[in-house]
Protein backbone atom coordinates (compact mmCIF):
# COMPACT_ATOMS: atom_id res chain seq x y z
CA UNK A 1 0.00 0.00 0.00
CA UNK A 2 2.86 2.38 0.82
CA UNK A 3 4.22 1.94 -2.71
CA UNK A 4 0.82 2.64 -4.23
CA UNK A 5 0.37 5.74 -2.06
CA UNK A 6 3.66 7.02 -3.43
CA UNK A 7 2.59 6.23 -6.98
CA UNK A 8 -0.78 7.90 -6.37
CA UNK A 9 0.93 11.08 -5.19
CA UNK A 10 3.18 11.08 -8.24
CA UNK A 11 0.17 10.65 -10.52
CA UNK A 12 -1.75 13.57 -9.01
CA UNK A 13 -2.37 16.38 -11.45
CA UNK A 14 0.91 18.31 -11.89
CA UNK A 15 2.19 17.01 -8.54
CA UNK A 16 -0.13 19.21 -6.52
CA UNK A 17 -0.79 16.90 -3.58
CA UNK A 18 2.73 15.55 -3.35
CA UNK A 19 3.97 19.15 -3.17
CA UNK A 20 1.53 19.88 -0.36
CA UNK A 21 2.60 16.89 1.71
CA UNK A 22 6.32 17.41 1.18
CA UNK A 23 6.13 21.09 2.00
CA UNK A 24 4.39 20.53 5.34
CA UNK A 25 6.16 17.41 6.60
CA UNK A 26 8.97 19.39 8.27
CA UNK A 27 6.67 21.74 10.17
CA UNK A 28 3.60 19.78 11.27
CA UNK A 29 2.30 16.25 11.62
CA UNK A 30 0.47 14.83 8.61
CA UNK A 31 -1.88 11.93 9.27
CA UNK A 32 -2.78 9.74 6.29
CA UNK A 33 -5.91 7.64 6.71
CA UNK A 34 -6.58 4.91 4.16
CA UNK A 35 -9.91 3.29 3.42
CA UNK A 36 -10.77 0.63 0.86
CA UNK A 37 -13.90 0.81 -1.27
CA UNK A 38 -15.35 -1.36 -4.00
CA UNK A 39 -15.21 0.10 -7.53
CA UNK A 40 -18.93 0.85 -7.63
CA UNK A 41 -18.54 3.26 -4.71
CA UNK A 42 -19.05 6.98 -5.48
CA UNK A 43 -15.50 7.43 -4.16
CA UNK A 44 -14.15 6.01 -7.42
CA UNK A 45 -11.59 8.70 -8.09
CA UNK A 46 -8.17 7.08 -7.86
CA UNK A 47 -8.21 3.44 -9.03
CA UNK A 48 -5.75 0.65 -8.28
CA UNK A 49 -6.25 -2.83 -9.76
CA UNK A 50 -5.12 -5.94 -7.87
CA UNK A 51 -5.12 -9.57 -9.17
CA UNK A 52 -7.57 -11.00 -6.64
CA UNK A 53 -9.99 -8.12 -6.17
CA UNK A 54 -10.60 -4.65 -7.52
CA UNK A 55 -10.23 -2.01 -4.84
CA UNK A 56 -10.08 1.76 -4.59
CA UNK A 57 -7.57 3.42 -2.30
CA UNK A 58 -9.03 6.60 -0.89
CA UNK A 59 -6.48 8.84 0.82
CA UNK A 60 -7.50 11.69 3.10
CA UNK A 61 -4.89 14.10 4.41
CA UNK A 62 -5.56 16.03 7.59
CA UNK A 63 -3.00 18.71 8.40
CA UNK A 64 -3.20 19.32 12.13
CA UNK A 65 -2.00 22.87 12.53
CA UNK A 66 -3.33 26.39 12.81
CA UNK A 67 -3.74 27.53 9.24
CA UNK A 68 -3.93 30.82 7.45
CA UNK A 69 -7.43 31.49 6.27
CA UNK A 70 -8.38 32.39 2.83
CA UNK A 71 -9.33 29.99 0.13
CA UNK A 72 -11.73 27.74 -1.84
CA UNK A 73 -15.47 27.73 -2.26
CA UNK A 74 -17.97 28.75 0.39
CA UNK A 75 -17.57 32.53 0.29
CA UNK A 76 -19.53 34.72 2.68
CA UNK A 77 -20.52 36.98 -0.23
CA UNK A 78 -20.12 36.40 -3.98
CA UNK A 79 -21.77 38.43 -6.74
CA UNK A 80 -21.43 38.63 -10.52
CA UNK A 81 -21.29 42.18 -11.95
CA UNK A 82 -22.10 43.41 -15.43
CA UNK A 83 -18.89 45.16 -16.53
CA UNK A 84 -19.25 47.92 -13.92
CA UNK A 85 -16.59 50.50 -13.08
CA UNK A 86 -17.31 50.74 -9.36
CA UNK A 87 -18.50 48.39 -6.63
CA UNK A 88 -18.70 48.88 -2.87
CA UNK A 89 -19.12 46.04 -0.41
CA UNK A 90 -20.31 47.06 3.05
CA UNK A 91 -19.46 44.49 5.71
CA UNK A 92 -22.75 43.45 7.33
CA UNK A 93 -21.26 42.48 10.68
CA UNK A 94 -18.62 44.09 12.90
CA UNK A 95 -15.32 42.96 11.39
CA UNK A 96 -13.70 43.11 14.84
CA UNK A 97 -16.19 40.69 16.42
CA UNK A 98 -13.60 37.91 16.57
CA UNK A 99 -13.62 35.09 19.10
CA UNK A 100 -11.52 34.22 22.14
CA UNK A 101 -9.97 37.53 23.06
CA UNK A 102 -9.19 38.61 19.51
CA UNK A 103 -10.54 41.90 18.16
CA UNK A 104 -13.15 43.45 20.46
CA UNK A 105 -14.24 40.27 22.27
CA UNK A 106 -13.15 39.17 25.71
CA UNK A 107 -11.01 36.12 26.33
CA UNK A 108 -13.06 32.94 26.17
CA UNK A 109 -15.94 34.56 24.29
CA UNK A 110 -17.19 33.35 20.93
CA UNK A 111 -17.07 35.89 18.13
CA UNK A 112 -19.00 36.13 14.88
CA UNK A 113 -15.72 35.52 13.03
CA UNK A 114 -13.48 32.81 14.48
CA UNK A 115 -10.33 34.54 13.19
CA UNK A 116 -9.33 37.32 10.83
CA UNK A 117 -7.68 36.39 7.51
CA UNK A 118 -10.30 37.93 5.23
CA UNK A 119 -10.20 38.02 1.43
CA UNK A 120 -11.74 40.74 -0.73
CA UNK A 121 -11.58 39.36 -4.27
CA UNK A 122 -12.24 41.24 -7.51
CA UNK A 123 -12.35 39.72 -10.99
CA UNK A 124 -12.51 41.86 -14.11
CA UNK A 125 -11.28 42.34 -17.64
CA UNK A 126 -9.82 44.85 -20.04
CA UNK A 127 -12.05 45.64 -22.99
CA UNK A 128 -10.82 44.98 -26.50
CA UNK A 129 -10.30 48.70 -27.18
CA UNK A 130 -7.66 49.19 -24.45
CA UNK A 131 -4.81 51.36 -25.73
CA UNK A 132 -1.75 52.78 -24.07
CA UNK A 133 -2.54 56.22 -22.74
CA UNK A 134 -6.27 55.68 -22.28
CA UNK A 135 -5.97 56.14 -18.49
CA UNK A 136 -6.90 52.61 -17.43
CA UNK A 137 -6.55 52.12 -13.67
CA UNK A 138 -7.80 49.71 -10.99
CA UNK A 139 -8.09 50.96 -7.40
CA UNK A 140 -8.99 48.91 -4.36
CA UNK A 141 -9.52 50.61 -1.01
CA UNK A 142 -10.36 49.60 2.57
CA UNK A 143 -12.25 52.22 4.59
CA UNK A 144 -13.71 53.02 8.01
CA UNK A 145 -17.40 53.86 8.49
CA UNK A 146 -16.48 57.57 8.30
CA UNK A 147 -14.76 57.09 4.95
CA UNK A 148 -11.22 57.29 6.30
CA UNK A 149 -8.70 55.30 4.28
CA UNK A 150 -7.11 52.29 5.95
CA UNK A 151 -5.14 50.99 2.98
CA UNK A 152 -5.43 51.14 -0.79
CA UNK A 153 -3.61 50.34 -4.00
CA UNK A 154 -3.88 51.69 -7.53
CA UNK A 155 -2.78 49.77 -10.62
CA UNK A 156 -1.81 52.26 -13.33
CA UNK A 157 -1.81 50.53 -16.71
CA UNK A 158 -0.18 53.41 -18.62
CA UNK A 159 2.75 53.60 -16.20
CA UNK A 160 2.81 49.80 -15.69
CA UNK A 161 3.14 50.47 -11.95
CA UNK A 162 1.26 50.14 -8.68
CA UNK A 163 0.95 52.68 -5.87
CA UNK A 164 0.02 51.95 -2.23
CA UNK A 165 -1.54 54.48 0.15
CA UNK A 166 -2.46 54.78 3.84
CA UNK A 167 -3.71 57.49 6.16
CA UNK A 168 -0.55 58.77 7.84
CA UNK A 169 -0.50 58.10 11.59
CA UNK A 170 0.85 61.56 12.45
CA UNK A 171 -0.58 63.93 9.87
CA UNK A 172 -3.88 62.16 9.16
CA UNK A 173 -3.46 62.74 5.43
CA UNK A 174 -3.54 60.11 2.67
CA UNK A 175 0.08 59.30 1.86
CA UNK A 176 1.82 57.09 -0.69
CA UNK A 177 3.97 54.52 1.10
CA UNK A 178 5.21 52.29 -1.73
CA UNK A 179 5.21 51.87 -5.50
CA UNK A 180 6.60 49.30 -7.87
CA UNK A 181 6.51 47.82 -11.35
CA UNK A 182 3.79 45.45 -12.55
CA UNK A 183 4.94 42.01 -13.64
CA UNK A 184 1.95 41.61 -15.98
CA UNK A 185 1.18 44.56 -18.27
CA UNK A 186 -2.47 45.38 -18.95
CA UNK A 187 -3.55 44.00 -22.32
CA UNK A 188 -6.72 44.36 -24.38
CA UNK A 189 -9.10 41.45 -23.84
CA UNK A 190 -7.22 40.03 -20.84
CA UNK A 191 -8.88 39.15 -17.54
CA UNK A 192 -7.49 40.41 -14.23
CA UNK A 193 -7.88 39.58 -10.56
CA UNK A 194 -7.13 41.70 -7.49
CA UNK A 195 -7.19 40.45 -3.89
CA UNK A 196 -6.93 42.30 -0.61
CA UNK A 197 -5.73 39.87 2.05
CA UNK A 198 -6.30 41.03 5.63
CA UNK A 199 -4.30 38.88 8.03
CA UNK A 200 -3.94 41.03 11.15
CA UNK A 201 -4.90 44.59 12.21
CA UNK A 202 -1.85 46.08 10.47
CA UNK A 203 -0.81 43.17 8.27
CA UNK A 204 -2.59 43.24 4.93
CA UNK A 205 -1.58 43.33 1.29
CA UNK A 206 -2.92 43.43 -2.26
CA UNK A 207 -2.25 40.80 -4.91
CA UNK A 208 -2.78 41.56 -8.58
CA UNK A 209 -2.43 38.95 -11.33
CA UNK A 210 -0.57 36.61 -8.91
CA UNK A 211 1.85 39.41 -7.94
CA UNK A 212 2.13 40.77 -4.42
CA UNK A 213 1.86 44.56 -4.52
CA UNK A 214 3.88 44.95 -1.36
CA UNK A 215 7.43 44.32 -0.18
CA UNK A 216 9.28 44.45 3.12
CA UNK A 217 9.76 42.14 6.09
CA UNK A 218 10.45 42.44 9.81
CA UNK A 219 11.98 40.14 12.40
CA UNK A 220 9.57 38.70 14.94
CA UNK A 221 9.98 36.34 17.88
CA UNK A 222 8.17 33.02 17.78
CA UNK A 223 7.75 30.19 20.27
CA UNK A 224 6.91 29.74 23.94
CA UNK A 225 9.62 29.29 26.54
CA UNK A 226 12.29 28.94 23.88
CA UNK A 227 12.11 31.82 21.40
CA UNK A 228 13.47 32.05 17.90
CA UNK A 229 13.53 34.77 15.30
CA UNK A 230 11.58 34.59 12.07
CA UNK A 231 11.25 36.89 9.08
CA UNK A 232 7.60 37.87 8.66
CA UNK A 233 5.61 40.39 6.65
CA UNK A 234 6.06 44.03 7.56
CA UNK A 235 3.18 45.95 9.11
CA UNK A 236 1.24 48.72 7.40
CA UNK A 237 1.85 51.97 9.28
CA UNK A 238 -1.65 53.34 8.92
CA UNK A 239 -3.66 55.47 11.33
CA UNK A 240 -6.66 53.12 11.08
CA UNK A 241 -6.14 49.38 11.42
CA UNK A 242 -8.24 46.65 9.80
CA UNK A 243 -10.45 46.17 12.88
CA UNK A 244 -12.01 49.58 12.13
CA UNK A 245 -13.03 48.60 8.59
CA UNK A 246 -16.59 49.13 7.42
CA UNK A 247 -16.43 48.72 3.65
CA UNK A 248 -14.25 47.84 0.67
CA UNK A 249 -14.46 49.74 -2.61
CA UNK A 250 -13.13 48.72 -6.01
CA UNK A 251 -13.18 51.17 -8.93
CA UNK A 252 -11.75 51.33 -12.43
CA UNK A 253 -11.16 53.88 -15.19
CA UNK A 254 -10.44 53.65 -18.92
CA UNK A 255 -10.83 50.17 -20.40
CA UNK A 256 -10.89 48.18 -17.13
CA UNK A 257 -14.26 46.80 -15.96
CA UNK A 258 -15.37 44.67 -12.99
CA UNK A 259 -17.20 41.37 -13.50
CA UNK A 260 -17.29 39.70 -10.07
CA UNK A 261 -16.65 40.40 -6.39
CA UNK A 262 -16.41 38.04 -3.41
CA UNK A 263 -15.68 38.35 0.30
CA UNK A 264 -14.93 35.80 2.98
CA UNK A 265 -12.43 33.19 4.09
CA UNK A 266 -12.48 31.58 0.68
CA UNK A 267 -11.24 31.66 -2.88
CA UNK A 268 -12.85 31.94 -6.30
CA UNK A 269 -11.61 31.51 -9.85
CA UNK A 270 -12.68 32.91 -13.25
CA UNK A 271 -15.34 31.01 -15.15
CA UNK A 272 -12.98 30.98 -18.14
CA UNK A 273 -10.63 28.81 -16.07
CA UNK A 274 -13.19 26.79 -14.14
CA UNK A 275 -14.35 24.54 -16.98
CA UNK A 276 -11.13 22.56 -16.49
CA UNK A 277 -10.25 21.36 -12.98
CA UNK A 278 -6.49 21.20 -13.58
CA UNK A 279 -6.49 24.77 -14.92
CA UNK A 280 -8.27 25.86 -11.75
CA UNK A 281 -5.62 24.21 -9.59
CA UNK A 282 -2.84 25.88 -11.58
CA UNK A 283 -4.56 29.29 -11.31
CA UNK A 284 -4.95 28.94 -7.54
CA UNK A 285 -1.42 27.61 -7.10
CA UNK A 286 0.04 30.66 -8.85
CA UNK A 287 -1.59 32.80 -6.16
CA UNK A 288 -0.85 30.53 -3.20
CA UNK A 289 1.63 30.76 -0.36
CA UNK A 290 4.51 28.73 -1.72
CA UNK A 291 8.08 28.63 -0.42
CA UNK A 292 9.57 32.12 -0.66
CA UNK A 293 6.18 33.71 -1.36
CA UNK A 294 4.82 34.75 2.02
CA UNK A 295 2.25 37.12 0.54
CA UNK A 296 0.16 34.61 -1.35
CA UNK A 297 -3.59 34.68 -0.89
CA UNK A 298 -3.97 31.21 0.62
CA UNK A 299 -2.16 28.12 1.83
CA UNK A 300 -1.73 25.69 -1.04
CA UNK A 301 -3.24 22.75 0.82
CA UNK A 302 -6.61 24.46 0.39
CA UNK A 303 -7.36 23.53 -3.20
CA UNK A 304 -9.55 21.52 -5.55
CA UNK A 305 -9.38 17.81 -6.30
CA UNK A 306 -9.65 16.49 -9.87
CA UNK A 307 -10.28 13.06 -11.31
CA UNK A 308 -7.28 11.11 -12.58
CA UNK A 309 -6.10 11.27 -16.19
CA UNK A 310 -7.64 11.17 -18.73
CA UNK A 311 -10.60 12.66 -16.85
CA UNK A 312 -8.60 15.31 -14.99
CA UNK A 313 -10.71 18.14 -16.40
CA UNK A 314 -13.55 16.99 -14.12
CA UNK A 315 -13.80 17.93 -10.44
CA UNK A 316 -14.24 15.29 -7.76
CA UNK A 317 -17.91 15.34 -6.79
CA UNK A 318 -16.97 15.88 -3.14
CA UNK A 319 -14.20 18.31 -2.27
CA UNK A 320 -12.48 17.77 1.08
CA UNK A 321 -9.80 20.50 1.09
CA UNK A 322 -12.09 23.50 1.10
CA UNK A 323 -11.10 26.45 3.23
CA UNK A 324 -12.88 26.69 6.61
CA UNK A 325 -15.62 29.30 6.77
CA UNK A 326 -16.09 31.97 9.47
CA UNK A 327 -16.84 29.36 12.15
CA UNK A 328 -14.94 26.20 11.16
CA UNK A 329 -11.40 25.57 12.42
CA UNK A 330 -9.98 23.07 9.96
CA UNK A 331 -10.96 21.79 6.52
CA UNK A 332 -14.46 22.06 5.10
CA UNK A 333 -15.98 19.68 2.56
CA UNK A 334 -18.46 20.60 -0.16
CA UNK A 335 -20.56 18.77 -2.74
CA UNK A 336 -19.74 20.34 -6.10
CA UNK A 337 -20.77 20.17 -9.72
CA UNK A 338 -18.21 17.91 -11.37
CA UNK A 339 -18.13 20.01 -14.52
CA UNK A 340 -17.76 23.49 -12.97
CA UNK A 341 -16.51 23.00 -9.40
CA UNK A 342 -19.31 25.23 -8.06
CA UNK A 343 -21.06 24.27 -4.84
CA UNK A 344 -24.05 22.12 -5.73
CA UNK A 345 -27.19 24.19 -6.28
CA UNK A 346 -25.19 27.24 -5.07
CA UNK A 347 -26.28 26.24 -1.56
CA UNK A 348 -23.33 26.25 0.84
CA UNK A 349 -25.59 25.92 3.88
CA UNK A 350 -26.80 22.52 2.67
CA UNK A 351 -23.86 21.24 0.64
CA UNK A 352 -20.83 22.33 2.71
CA UNK A 353 -19.88 21.13 6.18
CA UNK A 354 -16.90 21.02 8.53
CA UNK A 355 -14.67 17.94 8.36
CA UNK A 356 -14.96 16.16 11.71
CA UNK A 357 -12.56 14.51 10.94
CA UNK A 358 -14.17 13.07 7.80
CA UNK A 359 -16.88 14.62 5.65
CA UNK A 360 -20.43 14.08 6.97
CA UNK A 361 -21.96 14.72 3.51
CA UNK A 362 -22.81 11.89 1.14
CA UNK A 363 -23.04 14.20 -1.90
CA UNK A 364 -25.23 11.80 -3.88
CA UNK A 365 -26.74 14.83 -5.63
CA UNK A 366 -23.43 15.92 -7.13
CA UNK A 367 -22.28 12.41 -8.04
CA UNK A 368 -22.43 12.40 -11.85
CA UNK A 369 -23.26 8.87 -13.01
CA UNK A 370 -22.43 9.63 -16.63
CA UNK A 371 -18.90 10.78 -15.79
CA UNK A 372 -18.16 7.93 -13.40
CA UNK A 373 -19.52 5.35 -15.84
CA UNK A 374 -17.04 6.70 -18.37
CA UNK A 375 -14.27 6.28 -15.77
CA UNK A 376 -15.29 2.68 -15.08
CA UNK A 377 -15.52 1.89 -18.81
CA UNK A 378 -12.10 3.38 -19.46
CA UNK A 379 -10.37 1.37 -16.72
CA UNK A 380 -12.23 -1.79 -17.67
CA UNK A 381 -11.11 -1.41 -21.28
CA UNK A 382 -7.54 -0.71 -20.18
CA UNK A 383 -7.52 -3.79 -17.98
CA UNK A 384 -8.86 -6.00 -20.77
CA UNK A 385 -6.26 -4.63 -23.18
CA UNK A 386 -3.49 -5.35 -20.68
CA UNK A 387 -4.73 -8.91 -20.15
CA UNK A 388 -4.88 -9.52 -23.91
CA UNK A 389 -1.34 -8.25 -24.26
CA UNK A 390 -0.17 -10.70 -21.59
CA UNK A 391 -1.96 -13.57 -23.36
CA UNK A 392 -0.35 -12.68 -26.68
CA UNK A 393 3.09 -12.62 -25.07
CA UNK A 394 2.51 -16.03 -23.56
Amino acid sequence: IALNIKQWYQRRVRGTLSLQVRSFLPVCPVHIHTQLYTPESPLLIQIFRYPAVNMVLHVVTMVTMLVSVGNALNCYHDVYLDNVTEHTYTIDHDIADIGDGIGNTASGEDGYWRTRHFDYITLGRFTDDLESGDGSTITGGYYTADGDLIYSTTVDCDANKYYNYVTDQETGTVTEIENGDLETPCAAGDEFDMWLKVEQPQTMWFNYQAQSLQTGTRTALRGGQFKWEKEVKSRINTKYDSDTASYFKISTTGSAVITRFAFGKCFIWPDSVGTNCTDTIDWLMERGKLAGRMRGVQEVHFTMSCLDSPFQHYYAYRQEAVHPDRLAKYFTCCCVDMRTGHVWDDDSDTYCAAMNPTCPLGCSESYDNEIYQAVVDYHTASEVAAELEVVEEV
